[in-house]
């Protein structure tokens, strides 16, 4: 019996995928594991969040964002830096939790 051993990689192909072009991507920073972001948000905040919260009933259960953004298709962007909440008309789009 005979059995065959390839040492040799095969070529992997690779794709691009598209942007949209009004969407700003940034990698999130890193942060060493003993140094907690600042401000800090305990992850039972993550839990009170919903879709369609306006930005006064998140700011209740948040503090302030380091940065505040809006991208050029009007979606206005709160940077925690181990998170981000995306807004759209006042309201709570989309978050990420970084962690």
């Amino acid at each position: 019996m005979v059995v065959a051993c390839r040492t040799v990689p095969e070529e992997v192909q690779e794709s691009v995928v598209e942007l949209d072009p009004g969407f700003i991507h940034r990698q999130p920073p890193q942060l060493p594991e003993y140094e907690l972001p600042i401000p800090f948000v305990r992850a039972v905040d993550f839990r009170r969040l919903r879709i369609g919260m306006t930005t006064a009933e998140v700011r209740a259960v948040f503090p302030d964002p380091r940065e505040i953004n809006v991208s050029p298709r009007g979606v206005t962007i709160w940077e925690y830096g181990f998170a981000q909440l995306q807004f759209r008309d006042d309201k709570l789009a989309d978050w990420f939790d970084y962690r």
